[in-house]
């Protein structure tokens, strides 16, 4: 019986016809626009990176984790437009040339534009929405000049900290207020 149904449901899934709408919009999504253009997206040194860097994989999934905190069926797209990450490598160094040296001037910068749509399909520009909140979309520079000060509560083994805590600060202020 759980077999045939099963084969009458099949053409009707893969035509999509038994995906839900709503929930399957919830979340964040993420991409990169043209990666190999960031100003400083490899940890192993300076410039863009390829779209699957450990680098940018790193922060999809940060950004995609931050996305379980919104709303139920609040859909979040972000398109990362540059990267610049905190410090600077400095390869004439011989002891080390890999080494990020992290100076007061070269904090982490990371420009976006995202998208938010609230349940009901409706973006925040919709008549609806409270003042206050997010714009339906909008473009931004997040960065964290005073990075440094987070220096003693930075995670041991985890070289994208410092950008990490930027991105939760800005979608805690921008998305859970």
């Amino acid at each position: 019986m759980a077999v045939r149904l099963l084969r009458r449901m099949a053409p009707l899934a893969a035509a999509g016809l038994l995906l839900p709408s709503a929930p399957a919009l919830a979340g964040v999504s993420v991409d990169f626009a043209d990666p190999a253009r960031f100003t400083d997206a490899r940890l192993d040194g300076g410039g863009g990176a390829r779209p699957d860097a450990p680098e940018l994989l790193a922060i999809r999934r940060h950004l995609e984790a931050l996305g379980a905190r919104l709303p139920p069926g609040t859909a979040l797209r972000v398109t990362v437009l540059d990267i610049d990450l905190a410090g600077r490598r400095e390869p004439w160094r011989i002891d080390n040339p890999d080494l990020r040296v992290m100076t007061q001037a070269t904090w982490p910068r990371i420009r976006l534009r995202y998208a938010l749509v609230r349940p009901g399909g409706y973006p925040t520009d919709h008549p609806g929405h409270h003042p206050g909140e997010a714009p339906a979309v909008a473009e931004e520079s997040v960065s964290d000049m005073a990075y440094l000060a987070r220096a003693r509560m930075a995670r041991a083994g985890d070289r994208l900290w410092f950008e990490k805590a930027m991105l939760d600060d800005w979608f805690r202020q921008r998305f859970l207020r």
